[in-house]
């Protein structure tokens, strides 16, 4: 029986959205049937026309062809593999099946979709956004439009490296966790046949803990600031106080301050990040701050919150970085040094284990003399 084959493309004028423009459409027909396949590009239906009639060569005609090679590449895969040949089936190996006709553009596109419909539901936007530049810095490396079959051993191994050159150990294994995802999501889909990720492994190089001493938290207590900067400062302190992480201080309300029955003020929640459940007590210190503001706390962006805390920091002569992260390791620290339990302080920080809290186990140069001092008090009672 003799195959009729024929392909062309539209843009239909009824599909136009509020930009002015519709969907490329490519229809495939075989032996009579007809399927339409959306492409991930949009044009004006009228400038559609003109490019398309022109006898010269222009992008969207160039990237037309190219859509073109891929249904017959698909028309030969199937083929080869004893497949069905139709239009139907055609369409579905080029959307699902055909390594050779999917992008590393296309691979990140449906991945994210995915993350997307997590966002405020199992997933924070901030996680979400760092999926999104894992994709930029790699796009920018490898190029958007060569296969995601493409992305070999030795890709993977020389992206690691520039990574590892332009970023500090953390954020390039970050980078990498995340781009190792979405590889996964391409082979667990068919996309990518073979993983490049294979004897690549990714490590994480400890990073020193960063927190402010007595003295410097005094400084800044002691410092005379009025205003925003006065606000800013009783942010910081109730996170040196409480060992709240930014978004979760930036989400309480009044209901969240509570009283046990010694008397005690404390907040017990779930954290934004995790989903952990921490619960800390209100030292004195933080509970002058949490009356002050009658328990509700002026938070304010992070973006605006950490840019004032560098002001603070000039202003107190503080020589470490100031940002919110270093309220939460100051915290965890002086508790780890005020003899308090580490599983203690792990339930404080809302830690999903123990090696987490363990991070911040530093022990002070106070600390040692201290233990020195009671170890010469035993000595001398024997």
């Amino acid at each position: 029986m003799r195959t009729t084959f024929n392909i062309g493309f539209v843009c239909r004028k009824s599909k136009v959205s509020k930009s002015g423009k519709a969907p490329v459409e490519m229809s495939i027909v075989i032996n009579g049937k007809r399927t339409y396949l959306v492409l991930p590009r949009k044009e004006d239906p009228r400038v559609f026309q003109k490019l398309v009639t022109s006898k010269r060569m222009n992008p969207l005609k160039e990237y037309l062809e190219q859509m073109y090679q891929k249904v017959l590449s698909a028309q030969t895969e199937l083929m080869r593999e004893g497949k069905t040949v139709n239009a139907v089936t055609i369409k579905e190996y080029i959307q699902n099946g055909c390594s050779n006709s999917y992008t590393v553009e296309e691979l990140f596109r449906d991945y994210l979709k995915i993350l997307a419909k997590k966002c405020g539901v199992s997933m924070l936007y901030e996680s979400y956004r760092r999926y999104e530049l894992a994709r930029d810095r790699f796009l920018k490396y490898f190029g958007k439009d060569k296969q995601a079959n493409e992305i070999s051993n030795a890709v993977i191994s020389d992206f690691y490296a520039e990574m590892n050159k332009k970023y500090e150990s953390p954020t390039a294994a970050g980078i990498m966790t995340r781009m190792k995802s979405f590889i996964q999501f391409g082979i667990e889909n068919g996309k990518i046949k073979s993983n490049p990720f294979s004897g690549i492994k990714i490590t994480k190089k400890t990073k020193e803990v960063e927190f402010l001493t007595d003295s410097e938290i005094a400084e800044i207590k002691n410092k005379d600031l009025i205003g925003r900067l006065g606000k800013i400062r009783d942010l910081f302190l109730f996170q040196c106080y409480t060992g709240l992480a930014y978004t979760d201080m930036a989400q309480l309300s009044k209901s969240d301050f509570q009283k046990n029955e010694d008397g005690q003020i404390y907040i017990k929640k779930h954290r934004q990040k995790t989903g952990i459940c921490f619960l800390t007590v209100l030292f004195d210190d933080a509970l002058r701050i949490a009356e002050k503001y009658d328990y509700e706390l002026p938070v304010l962006s992070n973006q605006k919150y950490n840019s004032y805390l560098k002001e603070i920091k000039d202003l107190c002569g503080i020589t470490k970085p100031l940002h919110t992260h270093i309220g939460r390791h100051t915290a965890a620290t002086y508790l780890l040094n005020r003899g308090l339990p580490i599983e203690t302080v792990s339930k404080i920080m809302g830690h999903t284990n123990i090696k987490q809290t363990q991070h911040y186990a530093k022990l002070l140069d106070d600390s040692v003399f201290r233990e020195f001092k009671k170890l010469e008090s035993r000595i001398e009672d024997k």
